[in-house]
């Protein structure tokens, strides 16, 4: 019999031994599984997916993910094995998220939280590049202003719908070579957009047009005269 309940009645041995078990794994359980998040950051700016891991490994890891607007992604059933990693997301409202793991047995979910921001900055505006007309060894300079909060930009220069030259820089401004071109005189068109701290890309600017002189300047008239000695 067991001590508290002497004298009333014993206890079914099965159930000593359910009671017993359940203490020993109240007892183990307790830590949190581990969970990683890619990309990883207080803001992101794409759904990032899971990867939840316990030590020693849990008999299942179930999780769920709320957000914004009613958003809800949790597992069919719990995962059989760990690390156990989430799939896509699709994309939900910008906002708060909340992502939660549990294992069995476990006492204590492991909780991740995340803001989505999927909002482009402004689109920045070129302010000054080269002269209108410039020959085909001219050196190309653009300035522009806006994209908010940018942390850095892309430009890019088309001939034709075509890119010749592109680059990353993280200031307002990009000093260039002329590329190589085709034959002719050329219409050249410079864009540029920005990025946000998150990666987030602004469409690109309105395109800046200028004319690259290509046109071999015409040689000189030679000047011609009678020959011979003429009697005036």
């Amino acid at each position: 019999r067991t001590p508290a309940l002497a004298g009333r009645w014993p206890l079914p041995r099965v159930l000593v031994v359910s009671l017993v078990g359940a203490l020993l794994i109240a007892a183990t359980a307790g830590a949190a599984p581990s969970v990683t998040m890619q990309p990883s950051g207080a803001t992101v700016a794409h759904m990032p997916m899971f990867t939840v891991t316990s030590t020693p490994p849990a008999t299942t890891v179930a999780w769920t993910l709320t957000g914004p607007g009613g958003y809800l992604q949790e597992s069919d059933f719990p995962e059989p094995t760990t690390p156990a990693t989430t799939p896509t997301f699709p994309v939900g409202l910008d906002g708060l998220y909340t992502f939660t793991a549990t294992e069995t047995p476990s006492t204590t979910p492991a909780v991740v939280t995340f803001t989505l921001d999927t909002t482009p900055p402004p689109v920045p505006q070129v302010q000054s590049g080269p002269p209108a007309v410039v020959g085909a060894s001219a050196v190309l300079s653009f300035t522009w202003t806006g994209g908010g909060d940018a942390a850095g930009a892309q430009w890019r220069l088309l001939d034709l719908g075509a890119v010749i030259g592109e680059g990353t820089v993280t200031q307002s401004t990009v000093t260039v070579p002329m590329p190589a071109l085709a034959p002719g005189d050329r219409i050249l068109r410079f864009q540029v957009r920005s990025f946000d701290p998150v990666g987030n890309p602004s469409p690109f600017s309105t395109a800046f047009v200028f004319n690259v002189d290509q046109t071999p300047a015409a040689a000189p008239f030679a000047l011609s005269g009678p020959t011979g000695t003429t009697a005036i």
